[in-house]
Formats: C-alpha cells, structure tokens, sequence
C-alpha cells in the first residue's frame, strides 16, 4: 500500500466512503494520521466504516490539514465542505491527486512508471491486457480502477514497478500534479455536438502535454476527438522539452502509422510499412471486434515498454475476460446471455451491443433512437424497486426478455437471440446487486436444462 506519510500525525477528513474512500481511510490510520472524520450518504458506507462517521458539516475544519474528496455518495454537501476548506485554507484532494502527492514524497517517483488510460470505453479492459502481459513477462506493476485495486490500495513504490491508472477525462484535467510515462486516449466522442468536440480536444490535448520527458502518447483514432487530438499533438508537438513520441492506434483497419488490431490480428505501422506482429484469433475473449482498438492500445503499450511481440502474442492468448465485462454466461434454449453490467456509460453499452445480433437488452436508462443499435429488437427499461415487490425490477426484466427472445426463438429456429444486461449505470446509481443478473441466468439455465 502506498503510504500517506506526508498526513501523519495530521487530522483529516475524507467525504466519500465507496472503495476509494474506504481504502484512503485505512490507508490514512496505517500511515498514523492524528484523527480521521468521514462521512458517505448511504447508510450501509458508514456501517462498513472502520472508524466512527462524523457528518460533514460537523468537522473541526479549521483544524484540518487536508480534505478528500473520495467516490462514495458525497451527498449535497459536498460543494459547501469543499467552499469551507478553502476558505479555512484547508487543501483539498481528489484520491488522483493524493496518489500523485504519496509518489512524490515517496522519494521513488524516478523507480516507477505511471501509465493512465482514458477515455469514454475500454479503460479496464485495456489496462487488464497490460497488467496480463507484463505479468505474464514478469514485470511488476499495479493495476488499479474497476478491474483491479482501490488507487490507494497500490503497492509501495519498487524499483521498475509500473502503476496502471484508469482516470476520466474529468480528473485528468482537474488533477494538475500528474506526471504519466504514459498516456493512452480511447473511444473519447461517444455521442457529442460540434462544439464539445472542440472543447474535449482543447482539455485532451492539455492532459497529454502534462506527460513525463520522453512519455509516450498513445491516440485511438476510431472517432473524431481522438483524430483531431492525435493530429494536432504530432502536427503542433508539445511545449515541454523531450516530449515523447505520440501513438495512433486503431481497431477499424490498415492505418498509416503506430498499431492497428483486426480479424485477429496486430500489426505496426512505420512510414506506411505494416508488420504482422502475430494473430490472437483463438483467445475467445478477445474476439469481439469492440476489443480491436483496446488490444491495440495494449500491444503499443508493451511494445514501447520494451516487452517483445512474440511474448506479447503469446501473453494475449491467455488472457481471461474480465467478470461481467461482456462476459458470456451460457445459453438456454437457443438464447444467449450476456452479462455486461459493468458497462457504466452509455458508450460502453453502445459499442458491446454493435457486436452481437437479435439482441434482447435489459437497460438502466433509455437510449436516444438515432444513437440504438439496429441489432436491438428490443429494450428493458429497469423500473425503480418497490419494497413490496416479489420480484427484483432486473428478474422482471430478464423474464420478460426471456419470453420475447423465446418467441422469436420459436418462429425462427435459425436464430441465435441475445440477452444482454448492460445498464448504463454507475456503481452509486445502480439499484441492483452485484452478481444479480449472473445469479438469475444460472437459475434459468438450470431449470430449462431439467424441464
């Protein structure tokens, strides 16, 4: 765990308590800090809480030497807590910036590499292909975000240890102190108008000038932001001196230059000179073709950190899918199940929905009908849980899916129907369980596999 030595003996409070705030909490008692108050709106936060929760408009503020903002439900409160600090000249971090501020005072910043994935979809699934592959050479590193550990849950600074950060758009350009090795930009448009266009590439470009000396910047180029981004980085370069090469990458086909993934297969791109750098077709995880421009970015990744392509081919042909990350579930009856209840943004949900036909969708937000799939027959809006309810609002949903795709099943025995959950849906607005849909789908199969 990377130590807060630097709040040692300091009283700080942390507003926030989902798995961020909970590992800064801990994090901050083995450092030895003096006092800790937090707090989270929801009830339960506070009762997994390993010290006693003190509401936010009750903190000694004046007397505080930091206040976090971690993720969590913050509440109403959060703006007024954060005017208060910095009235009461109370520094105020967000967990990016005190992953930052912990690696500086370490005094190992020079040992390790900090790489940061970006971008509206495909963060955790790229940063999961790096950690695989470098784990599978035996490099260490630490990855971090919704498919590996809370960012301050890290390991400690080790020589040539490589930190995999999975950061928004939003906290890129917030946090100024971060210095990355690395950058990669994916999938940054989703749906977005003219201006927002300009003003996203306007902050990317921003982000990736703040990398380290000689870091790389690797670009997809599969939608408009993340062209005009990479263009404009190789066209204007950066300000700072030693500024590191800028990579496209693309999961759509033959490119100019930097990587490109499709049907199975990686190549490098120097001076319009494609390399096959070897195919990947039988990993089964890895055949969706949303995957393309992730497994490129990953393969462009290892390439500069100096992992060869025959050990990064081989690595990718053991790489497990991530849970409910598109993951397939099995089948019932002539229906597939797939559970992609990680998929937070509507992007995320867009792109795994492209890749799969007759699907059946059991969403937690309606979608613009311009922006649906055409291969969406049709979509499940999660109604609010009633208390009185005999059944879950997602076991309501998956049977009604169920019935439809059945019938379709019945009328056209050669079709092969989808269930896919993907809400579309954060952690701290989900309504769900964890597993719910995994656990419905297993009873499911089960019982029309006995009838």
């Amino acid at each position: 765990m990377i130590s807060l030595t630097m709040l040692a003996g300091k009283k700080v409070g942390v507003l926030g308590l989902g798995r961020g705030g909970m590992a800064i909490v801990e994090n901050l008692l083995q450092s030895e800090a003096d006092s800790v108050y937090c707090w989270d709106e929801r009830e339960s936060s506070r009762q997994n809480a390993v010290v006693k929760c003190v509401p936010a408009d009750q903190w000694p503020m004046r007397q505080l030497s930091a206040v976090i903002i971690a993720d969590g439900n913050q509440g109403p409160q959060k703006s007024e807590i954060a005017e208060k600090a910095r009235n009461a000249n109370v520094p105020i971090y967000s967990q990016l910036d005190l992953f930052c501020a912990a690696l500086e005072s370490s005094g190992q910043r020079n040992d390790v590499k900090v790489i940061a994935v970006t971008g509206a979809a495909g963060k955790s699934i790229t940063l999961s292909l790096i950690a695989h592959i470098l784990d599978e050479v035996g490099l260490p590193c630490s990855l971090t975000g919704d498919a590996g550990t809370a960012l301050l849950s890290a390991d400690a600074p080790s020589p040539r240890r490589i930190y995999l950060l999975e950061v928004s758009v939003k906290d890129l350009i917030r946090t100024k102190c971060l210095r990355s090795d690395m950058i990669i930009v994916l999938n940054s448009a989703g749906p977005r108008e003219r201006d927002e266009v300009k003003l996203a590439v306007r902050s990317l470009i921003g982000v990736c000038q703040r990398r380290a000396s000689g870091g790389a910047a690797i670009i997809g180029i599969d939608d408009p932001i993340g062209q005009s981004l990479c263009t404009l980085l190789r066209v204007s370069g950066t300000p700072d001196e030693g500024a590191g090469p800028i990579i496209p990458v693309s999961g759509e086909g033959a490119i100019g230059h930097g990587f490109f993934a499709f049907n199975g297969t990686v190549h490098a791109v120097d001076r319009k000179k494609a390399q096959l750098l070897g195919d990947y077709s039988r990993s089964d995880p890895l055949r969706p073709t949303y995957l393309n421009q992730n497994v490129a970015a990953a393969v462009a990744a290892t390439r500069k950190l100096g992992v060869m392509s025959d050990m990064i081919i081989k690595a990718l042909h053991t790489y497990g899918a991530l849970p409910a990350r598109c993951e397939y579930l099995g089948s019932g009856e002539g229906i597939s199940f797939v559970d992609n209840t990680r998929a937070s943004t509507r992007l995320a949900a867009i792109k795994s929905l492209q890749d799969h036909s007759d699907v059946y969708w059991i969403s937690g937000s309606k979608l613009e009908a311009d922006l649906l799939p055409s291969s969406v027959r049709k979509t499940y809006i999660l109604a609010p849980s009633s208390p009185r309810a005999r059944k879950t609002p997602l076991a309501k949903a998956l049977t009604a899916a169920c019935r439809d795709a059945g019938k379709l099943r019945n009328a056209n025995p050669d079709l092969n129907p989808v269930i896919m959950f993907a809400p579309c849906l954060s952690e701290a607005q989900a309504e769900f369980e964890s597993g719910e849909f995994r656990s419905l789908v297993s009873d499911y199969i089960g019982e029309v596999s006995h009838a």
